[in-house]
């Protein structure tokens, strides 16, 4: 008598979710600081305040930061071994209680502080798994000074950079020269260029 068996192995796609995370910032990460007139650039208590804006995302969905529970905001300066709550309202720091935006419109960056560490952590809970996901993300800033009227040429995204379902349909970016601290916008040009598949291209408007 023959037999023979075989073996099948079935997985459920459901009993997970893949998220994506990640902290968008509306200003550079790096501020420039002159030591001469000791200024920042760009200066957070300035016309622009700092504004970072947490994404949590559901693999092939939308964002889900509305939706969390128990959205908290942390500081820590570098060397330091633990975080600082944030207080809504205190150190000229906002957080919007629906988007966790925070808005940052005091400058920390000053004195002996290089470096600053932001937390966003919650809570995310699936309605379709019932299960819950804690959530934490960190972005770092920070502040370099490289001497009397130094000159910088640096490009941001002024929107963030994250894209889903081809949303935002476009990228902002922003190129600046700044001269010790101040924008310099006199005799200058820009020329962008692309990289792709080790190509470099010029871009062109229109």
């Amino acid at each position: 008598m023959a037999k023979t068996s075989a073996s099948f192995t079935l997985m459920d796609y459901t009993d997970g979710i893949s998220l994506i995370t990640g902290i968008d910032s509306n200003l550079p990460l790096t501020c420039l600081y002159d030591t001469s007139n000791q200024s920042l650039n760009p200066s957070w208590a300035g016309t622009t305040s700092l504004q970072l804006t947490p994404v949590v995302r559901k693999a092939g969905g939308s964002d889900v930061v509305s939706t969390m529970t128990g959205k908290v905001w942390k500081r820590r300066i570098a060397g330091a071994s633990s975080w600082t709550a944030i207080t809504s309202g205190s150190n000229g720091e906002t957080i919007n209680a629906t988007t966790g935006v925070l808005t940052i419109a005091q400058d920390k960056l000053t004195g002996d502080v290089w470096q600053i560490d932001y937390q966003f952590a919650g809570t995310y809970t699936d309605p379709v798994l019932n299960l819950t996901f804690p959530i934490e993300i960190v972005i770092t800033l920070s502040r370099v000074a490289n001497g009397t009227s130094f000159v910088v040429a640096r490009a941001y995204a002024t929107g963030g950079s994250q894209f889903k379902n081809s949303l935002p349909s476009s990228l902002q970016i922003k190129a600046e020269l700044i001269r010790g601290t101040t924008q310099d916008t006199t005799n200058l040009s820009y020329q962008w260029k692309k990289s792709t598949d080790e190509r470099s291209d010029d871009c062109r408007g229109g």
